[in-house]
């Protein structure tokens, strides 16, 4: 099962260390703002896809997750 509360704070964490807003991250990453402000919340579960989309673009594994 997926921590969503861990992969909501490193999220937030990534995209603020690269300077990016919640719009300009979601467009990297061919996604909504407001997907990522879900996710960013905890609101919402992301796909396997979508969790590894992500996770390859903030530079780590998506196994992390994974308890």
């Amino acid at each position: 099962m997926i921590d969503l509360n861990e992969l909501a704070r490193m999220l937030k964490k990534k995209r603020k260390e690269s300077g990016l807003s919640q719009e300009d991250f979601a467009e990297k990453l061919g996604f909504t703002g407001s997907y990522i402000s879900r996710l960013e919340n905890g609101k919402v579960s992301p796909t396997f896809k979508s969790l590894v989309q992500i996770s390859e673009h903030i530079g780590i594994k998506a196994k992390l997750f994974f308890g």
